[in-house]
């Protein structure tokens, strides 16, 4: 429908990644890019996706588990030490043997 177009004004330039950009901030960087390329006289450099068969999203994940697995762990030798607390011992070979499978990755 012509002429109910919206316009959001007064908004503040985004700074955070998870931030909306504006239109002066895109034609800022254009700008830019242009006058930098122009001066040097080159073309626009471009990111190669380099797949080495390594998932590193997998691996990520590995070691936030392992994190997590080892926090655990420590926690434990923790409380048996200084509060002389027991674990069930079945509990605590389970946990070593995930965190050692983590490793050998």
């Amino acid at each position: 429908m012509k002429g109910s177009e919206r316009r959001i004004s007064n908004v503040a330039p985004g700074y955070l990644d998870t931030d909306a950009v504006n239109v002066s901030q895109l034609k800022a960087l254009e700008d830019k890019m242009t006058m930098s390329f122009d001066e040097n006289n080159i073309s626009m450099p471009y990111i190669s996706i380099k797949d080495d068969g390594k998932n590193y999203a997998k691996e990520e994940q590995d070691f936030k588990t392992w994190v997590k697995l080892k926090a655990m762990e420590l926690q434990i030798e923790n409380r048996e030490k200084n509060n002389g607390e027991t674990f069930d011992p079945e509990f605590k070979k389970e946990l070593t043997k995930k965190i050692e499978e983590i490793q050998k990755k």
